[in-house]
């Protein structure tokens, strides 16, 4: 679209209300995240674009977070219309858009592409489908083909608050509305019975019809003499005995679900108490299936969920510290922000990782990996082997969640062999919990080991001790190899005082550098506050803003940090 210098736009620009619909590329927060494949924003013919070039991959993609989500739920306004031009003349290729991290499953439809000339698509999703909070582009779907596409005015749905984070916490009693059950092809309310405040679950008829429940804390199965689940439930008619199942989700480790069945009969109320296996996890996720895997329709009260143990979730750290070692002096093996010249020649990955998080709430990119040692470790590999021998030191950051007890990085050289050394962080230097941490090792110990730094083959990051544990989550970020030993250009978060926090009026914040803008994000990433201070001592006011936790990004010309705050 072509650019509109309204005030109001300046103005909306300014607080981060951007990656909502329509998408029209106008605004740099509508900068897509790539993933196996190149996203810029650009122009065509005047008009502000996005463009997408493939890599090759089968399933490489580009995704739009968005500060609104998009509900597609009234099948009269679901259907999707966007604007996309191939740079060349690929011949017929095929692509897909879809849509996730919604109330509802997934959903997505393929369409095609010819020609070099703008092309109008018209996505008719079907029904029965919730609001999402992610939009996903991909670049030739399912095969091996590159090309370079335009894409531009992405319109239709109705935008809609994201739902808001989860409140239950076990015990489930159905006391508040936190309590309520979201469900799928069946039906929840929330009910009495003889003056007891209950759920009620009435089945769809579909072999497997849920309803679910999103935990605020985590509810941790891992310990197997305190993993039994109790609670009751309540036929509302005779249906003689009925087969049911009780489903965890969203565990880390060798087992990110475990369920269990159980029956009922009769009219009155039972109590069901679920004997879950030992080597679980933790999970944020309920799921019960009324009647499971068969077609019969029953409604039936619940209540009383009691049972292991609340844990809170780990939250994502703040983005790890910017290096500022010159290009010219350094290997970069992983790192998203300085855009260094020389890199790991990535071929293929191995192992698990737990996810790429982007940790910048605002408009700017840096991710890192998360790494989930609970299950397993994770690593990368070449065709090569690379020769890093003008390299005389090896970096990376981490930050490790409390109970960590430590973890491994490997080098790996093939010189005639494929063979591995290891650097413990816990043994070879203590291991440092909630802060980014940086490790500098000489590249001499892992030569003196005799690994051929003429060689590099592959890397990994590995449990401590090659043991698993269920305190296993670390973020690492910045993998470098260097000819000089490594500095950060980045404020030091404990040399920044807020206060008082909580706070129930405004935060005064205090630091060793001067401050040039401050930002203020909500828990779902939307910037709530902005302002140019260009000092080391100012005030961050709260009038406008909600009970809650928020972030603030500190940042100078430089560098930025972020620190938590809380309003009472």
């Amino acid at each position: 679209m072509k650019n509109i210098t309204l005030l109001c736009a300046l103005l909306i620009s300014s607080l981060g209300y951007a990656q909502i619909f329509p998408i029209d590329f106008s605004d740099p927060l509508d900068d897509m995240v790539a993933d196996d494949c190149t996203f810029t924003l650009t122009t065509d013919a005047g008009d502000d674009v996005g463009s997408i070039t493939g890599s090759g991959a089968l399933y490489d993609n580009v995704q739009l977070a968005l500060a609104e989500n998009i509900d597609l739920s009234d099948d009269f306004n679901n259907t999707i219309t966007f604007r996309i031009k191939p740079a060349a003349d690929y011949g017929t290729r095929t692509h897909l858009l879809k849509f996730e991290n919604g109330t509802a499953p997934n959903t997505e439809l393929g369409f095609t592409t010819s020609g070099t000339a703008w092309i109008d698509i018209s996505l008719d999703f079907p029904s029965g489908l919730g609001n999402y909070g992610l939009m996903v582009l991909f670049t030739d779907f399912n095969n091996s083909d590159i090309g370079t596409y335009l894409i531009d005015d992405f319109a239709g749905g109705i935008n809609v608050a994201p739902p808001p984070p989860p409140a239950a916490i076990f015990p489930i009693d159905f006391e508040t509305t936190d309590d309520t059950f979201n469900c799928f092809d069946c039906g929840f309310t929330l009910t009495t019975d003889a003056g007891d405040n209950v759920g009620q679950i009435a089945g769809g008829g579909l072999p497997f019809d849920t309803a679910q429940l999103n935990l605020a804390e985590n509810l941790d199965l891992s310990d197997d003499t305190n993993n039994t689940i109790t609670f009751r439930i309540k036929p509302v008619a005779d249906y003689g005995a009925r087969t049911h199942l009780l489903k965890f989700e969203g565990g880390s480790g060798a087992n990110p679900t475990t369920e269990l069945s159980f029956t009922t009969t009769g009219t009155d109320w039972q109590i069901i108490s679920l004997d879950y296996p030992s080597g679980l996890s933790n999970y944020d996720l309920m799921v019960f299936f009324p009647d499971f895997n068969n077609t019969d329709v029953g409604t039936y009260l619940v209540d009383d969920f009691a049972g292991g143990t609340n844990i809170t979730p780990v939250a994502d750290p703040e983005p790890a510290p910017l290096p500022n070692s010159p290009d010219n002096e350094t290997y970069s093996i992983y790192n998203d922000t300085n855009n260094y010249s020389t890199n790991f020649p990535f071929v293929y990955d191995f192992g698990t990782i737990g996810g790429e998080p982007d940790l910048d709430l605002g408009s700017n990119v840096n991710k890192a990996l998360k790494f989930d040692f609970s299950f397993a470790g994770y690593g990368q590999g070449e065709g090569g082997p690379d020769d890093v021998s003008i390299y005389d030191y090896v970096h990376f950051m981490y930050w490790a969640a409390p109970g960590v007890p430590g973890f491994q990085f490997r080098l790996i050289s093939n010189n005639g062999a494929v063979l591995e050394y290891t650097y413990e962080i816990g043994t070879d230097e203590p291991i440092v919990t909630g802060a980014w941490t940086l490790v500098t090792i000489p590249m001499s110990y892992f030569t003196n080991l005799g690994f051929s730094s003429t060689h590099l083959y592959q890397w990994k990051f590995e449990a401590f001790m090659q043991v698993v544990t269920p305190q296993g989550t670390v973020f690492v970020d910045n993998i470098l190899m260097t000819q000089n030993p490594l500095s950060v250009d980045e404020f030091e978060v404990n040399t920044i005082k807020a206060y008082p926090n909580p706070t129930i009026n405004n935060w005064t914040v205090k630091t060793k550098q001067i401050v040039k803008t401050v930002e203020v994000f909500d828990v779902l990433g939307k910037s709530v506050f902005i302002k140019d201070v260009n000092s080391t001592d100012f005030t961050i006011e709260t009038v406008n803003l909600n009970s809650g936790l928020y972030f603030a990004k500190l940042s100078n010309n430089n560098s930025s940090s972020t620190i938590k705050l809380i309003k009472e």
